[in-house]
This record gives C-alpha cells, structure tokens and sequence, in this order.
C-alpha cells in the first residue's frame, strides 16, 4: 500500500511535459491557456473541480506506475495502463507527476499540466517518461529499481486566478494549492506541499513559483501573468513493494 507522500523536489520540464515538485520551462510555443482580461476574482477553468481517491485507488496507481517504469526501464513489453485502471481510465484530471528517488536523492521526475485528460493517459505519460527522459539524468538502470521510491501526484481543479495583486494572495491556501504562473515566455509549476515545506505564506509562495519560472519575483503582481491554482493528491512507495 502507498504511503502519503509529503516530500516535493525541483524539477524541469520541455514543452507540455512537465516535472514534479517545481519546474522551470522556456518554451518555443505556448500550450493553450484559458485568459481572463480585467478579472479581479478568482475564475474556473473547463477542467476538474474536484477530486477524491480511496486507498484501493492509490494503491491500483502506484502499482500500475510501477509496472510502467520497470518495463520502460527493462525495455519489456509494457502493460497498458488502460487495461489496469478499470473505472479510473476515464477520470479527467488536469495532470499527473511520477517521482523516483533513490536513497533520499531524486532520481527523475516527469509529468504533465494541462485543462483536462483522462487519468490512464496521464499516468502512462508520467510513468513511461520518468526513467528514460529526464534529461538532468541517465536513464535508470534495471538494476536501480529495487532501490527506488516512487511517488504519484495526481492534479485536480485547476483554476484561473484573476489579475488583481491582492486577489491572487488572497485566494492561495497553503497546503491546498499549487501554482502554476506563465510570463515572458517561460512557465513555473511548483506543488502544493512545496510551500508547506518552505513555510512561505500566499505572497512569498507566489514569489517563489516566478523563481522557478525564471522570471522576477514580482511577476506575479502584473496583469499580464497568467496564474493557475490546483489541487494534488500524492501518494508512494518503494518500487519493490510493487507486484510484478
């Protein structure tokens, strides 16, 4: 079974796959992004609003994101993750981040943020991706999996938050949300338990998401930002833990 996972790391990202934790992404092309010009409150995007996954669920994940890295990693055959999830293939979710670490140290780190996408997509995307294509890394070894803790965020309710300064801080709960900024060409992601470790508040995790994004701290304030907020449900474990 899965344990909690409250441990979220700095990552990279190419185009519209993304890294967990944090992700720092100086794009050639802008994903399509919902804007909402003059907008002082908070506003939803056409993406999940809310989210929930029982223990049987998380576990079904993980193994099944398991399975997935190793084959990827052996080079075997890989299961579909439409035949193992069952009801779960189709629940849209706006994204999904798989973490491997190895003895305290990420290992790899891939994942996806978009409006909407069925969960089984997104978890294979995420799986098959983070032992190979993680480009701060070699790939991982076969013989490296037994070693490695692997940890699923599952994103949900992904909304706009409008353009006023004191808006924006003020609809940011740490602890509950994520953020996702994109300016000046570049785009920053960081998990939600990224500001509980820090132990920022709404303005300073604000300034640290246009860190990560490699723009001024103070992007955040300017109209012309555009700003997710998003839930995640993160759960793991030791791959060896895993069947199969």
């Amino acid at each position: 079974m899965p344990t909690e996972s409250h441990r979220i790391v700095r990552v990279r990202t190419r185009r519209r796959t993304a890294a967990c934790g944090s992700i720092r992404c100086r794009r050639r092309s802008s994903p399509q992004v919902d804007r909402v010009v003059g907008a002082t409150a908070m506003n939803a995007d056409p993406s999940p609003t809310s989210l929930s996954l029982n223990d049987n669920q998380k576990d079904l994940l993980f193994q099944t994101a398991c399975r997935l890295v190793a084959a990827t990693t052996r080079g075997t055959p890989r299961p579909m993750a439409t035949d193992e999830l069952g009801e779960l293939n189709e629940m849209p979710v706006v994204g999904v981040f798989v973490t491997l670490r190895k003895e305290g140290h990420l290992r790899g780190c891939i994942g996806n943020f978009t409006t909407a996408l069925p969960l089984a997509l997104a978890l294979e995307r995420a799986a098959t991706g983070v032992a190979t294509r993680d480009s701060r890394f070699t790939p991982v070894l076969p013989s490296e999996l037994p070693d490695l803790i692997l940890e699923v965020s599952v994103l949900h309710s992904r909304e706009l938050l409008g353009s006023s300064p004191q808006d924006r801080a003020a609809n940011v709960i740490i602890g509950r949300h994520g953020l996702d900024i994109e300016s000046r060409g570049s785009r920053g992601l960081l998990l939600p338990r990224v500001a509980v470790d820090m132990q920022l508040d709404p303005r300073q995790f604000l300034e640290e998401v246009c860190r990560k994004a490699g723009v001024p701290r103070d992007t955040w304030q300017e109209r012309s930002a555009i700003i997710h907020r998003f839930g995640a449900i993160c759960f793991g474990g030791p791959m060896r833990s895993a069947a199969g």
